[in-house]
């Protein structure tokens, strides 16, 4: 699955085999140019709670409802954000990581299959503005396939110009700039 640099995508993983589970407990490993925006279950599914910090997402799940799906459908939605230009962006699940049954009991051998994620790396990119809404200071990421002039600019409502971020050479790359609006 192809994606721009800063594009959001949901990212579907699918189980391979039939599944039956109430509780799950997973511990995945992700790149660092990678930033999960959010996890959801099966449609209709709560109590879902995770946490994605330091390249570890972490998901658990339970349910006195059995999740019940068949070969092929879709385990969970990862809402993920591409920060950085990369070849290949895996998912890697660890051996920790616990399905259980009806009884409590783990589910041997469930394989999950998600697509690999390539970021496109010929584009420009320009990723809004975080955080938005923002009170005095805001940060603004942008991508440049290659080297060259580059003039950054922020205008009010009615086209005039307020500042200039950057006016610089740049190279190739990812860059951040920081935005302080406390004076507007």
């Amino acid at each position: 699955l192809e994606v721009n640099t800063y594009e959001t995508i949901e990212v579907p993983v699918r189980t391979v085999d039939v599944l039956e589970a109430v509780a799950v407990s997973l511990i995945m490993g992700y790149a660092s140019g990678v930033e999960v925006v959010g996890v959801t279950m099966s449609e209709g599914l709560d109590n879902l709670v995770y946490t994605a910090e330091n390249g570890q997402l972490r998901i658990s799940w339970y349910s006195l409802q059995a999740m019940n799906l068949e070969a092929g459908d879709v385990f969970l939605t990862l809402t993920l954000r591409m920060l950085t230009h990369a070849d290949d962006v895996n998912f890697t699940l660890n051996s920790s990581s616990e399905i259980a049954d009806r009884s409590a009991q783990g589910v041997d051998n469930v394989k999950l299959t998600m697509p690999r994620l390539v970021t496109s790396a010929d584009d420009y990119a320009l990723a809004n503005n975080y955080p938005n809404p923002f009170n005095n200071i805001t940060n603004i990421e942008y991508r440049l396939p290659e080297s060259g002039k580059v003039v950054l600019s922020v205008f009010n409502l009615v086209g005039e110009q307020i500042a200039v971020l950057v006016n610089e050479e740049q190279g190739a790359g990812d860059y951040k700039v920081e935005f302080d609006g406390s004076t507007l």
